[in-house]
């Protein structure tokens, strides 16, 4: 395949905390698809659009999109890129007639129970409330790079939220994973809303894929084991920055007893740790 080509614009639904559309987590905008978003947009009419189809026949023809910059500017320095890292070992589409979607939106809110002192605040409500009652709300603008996340999050009200989940629902059939981040995604009720409205035998060929905290694993009648028992796959992204009492301190108010019980418990469906090295855990990450 060429240079350009990158299978996240094939097979990825991916929309940030500002409520915007983007090729994957690590592109910018795009001018020509920017009017679209989840406050205007349904995700698979953004997806069909006449826009997007453009910039898919734009890399099949070896044309440099705008918005994936940080991708080629690897590439042009002699790196290995997150393209050419999506795109290896895969059977690379060419159209999206038989797609089979890697959803992976931001638009089940930003709850927290925890308040990570290294947490981005854009995704953790917990985090926003401790900067704000503290007086630092500016120094939340000054942990940001990103354009993007300027704006602060923006939540969907109720009722497009639900426009946006039956949109979801009516095009079940062309999702093949379901990628849940946070805030604690299980802690959150929209993400069991859109679990329970999928059909039993439309959930069978759908992995879900959950980035969490593992500190709780149940709400309101559902639970990871739910989730194992519906779905074809349940794989859990672990946040874990050390143990004991130096975990306590860094993503407080933890139970660490309760995380590692969870995490011995669940270890099986974890497929990695997700460390954020900092001050307080960066001379322990051998032991850790």
């Amino acid at each position: 395949m060429n240079k350009s080509y990158c299978i996240k614009l094939f097979s990825e639904i991916f929309s940030d905390s500002a409520s915007k559309y983007r090729f994957c987590c690590h592109a910018n905008e795009n001018d020509t698809t920017k009017k679209y978003n989840p406050l205007n947009t349904t995700p698979f009419d953004y997806f069909l659009s006449p826009e997007m189809e453009q910039i898919r026949n734009d890399v099949l023809s070896g044309k440099r999109i705008q918005g994936c910059e940080e991708c080629y500017l690897k590439e042009d320095a002699g790196h290995e890129s997150f393209r050419e890292q999506y795109n290896q070992g895969k059977d690379l589409p060419t159209n999206v007639e038989s797609y089979n979607v890697d959803l992976k939106m931001h638009i089940f809110g930003t709850f927290c129970n925890l308040g990570c002192y290294m947490c981005i605040p854009f995704d953790s409500s917990t985090r926003r409330a401790e900067l704000q009652k503290s007086g630092l709300k500016d120094f939340w603008y000054d942990m940001e790079s990103a354009d993007y996340t300027l704006e602060g999050p923006r939540n969907l009200g109720t009722k497009r939220y639900e426009e946006i989940e039956a949109n979801l629902i009516a095009n079940i059939d062309y999702i093949r994973i379901l990628r849940f981040y946070g805030g604690e995604p299980i802690q959150m009720p929209r993400v069991w809303s859109l679990l329970s409205k999928i059909p039993k035998d439309k959930a069978k060929n759908i992995e879900v894929l959950i980035s969490t905290n593992l500190t709780l694993t149940e709400f309101k009648g559902y639970s990871i084991e739910w989730i194992k028992e519906r779905f074809k796959k349940l794989t859990l992204t672990v946040s874990v920055d050390h143990y004991g009492k130096k975990l306590h301190w860094i993503r407080y108010p933890i139970n660490v007893f309760e995380f590692e019980k969870n995490l011995a418990l669940y270890k099986k469906d974890v497929n990695y740790l997700n460390i954020a090295v900092s001050m307080l855990n960066v001379y322990d990450l051998k032991e850790i």
